[in-house]
């Protein structure tokens, strides 16, 4: 498996069709909320491709379902030929919940104690879903996590989506301060 940093993807990443058009370029993306699960990767259409797919006017934007045998490398190239991936193209519907939603969000314990906010959230592109998050520690969190306090903010990876409880506003896990611990692994940067 392979993660990737959702900051690493959006606004990067050119979509390529077999017959070597560039389909457009990777906007957003989509998951459902109940299981985490990528629903579509919302892209930006080329002008030109707007009307071949029938994707309505100029720029509109498309969602491409993900279980389409796609590649990534610096592109992200479709399996199939423009004409044959129509089958697996549909609008994007802005309603849908987009992975963007979740940075900057506070991440709460299961014993409601504040652990930090999101800052980076990675994805699994090869069994698409959400995967993990990096999270800003709280400096009240520093102690109970047994990190020293340091000028710059501590980050952290390991809490999966797995974790998710509840999201609303915030991000209340199903896991303590202590399981957190137990699962922390310090970000290198």
């Amino acid at each position: 498996m392979t993660a990737y940093d959702y900051d690493s993807i959006v606004n990067k990443i050119d979509v390529i069709s077999q017959d070597a058009r560039i389909v457009g370029r990777i906007q957003e993306v989509r998951y459902d909320p109940h299981d985490y699960t990528i629903t579509g990767l919302a892209v930006r259409c080329e002008k030109e491709i707007s009307s071949i797919i029938d994707a309505g006017n100029s720029k509109s934007r498309i969602l491409i379902k993900p279980d389409n045998g796609f590649e990534l490398y610096d592109v992200l190239l479709l399996s199939d030929t423009l004409e044959n991936a129509k089958a697996y193209i549909q609008p994007d519907i802005d309603t849908m919940s987009a992975v963007r939603g979740f940075i900057g969000k506070d991440v709460i314990t299961s014993e409601h104690l504040k652990l930090g906010v999101i800052d980076a959230v990675y994805l699994d592109l090869d069994g698409w879903f959400i995967d993990s998050f990096l999270i800003k520690v709280d400096k009240d969190a520093h102690t109970p996590l047994g990190l020293k306090k340091l000028l710059k903010a501590k980050r952290i990876r390991g809490v999966k989506a797995d974790h998710i409880s509840v999201m609303s506003e915030n991000i209340l896990l199903g896991i303590t301060m202590e399981d957190v611990r137990g699962i922390m692994l310090p970000d290198e940067d």
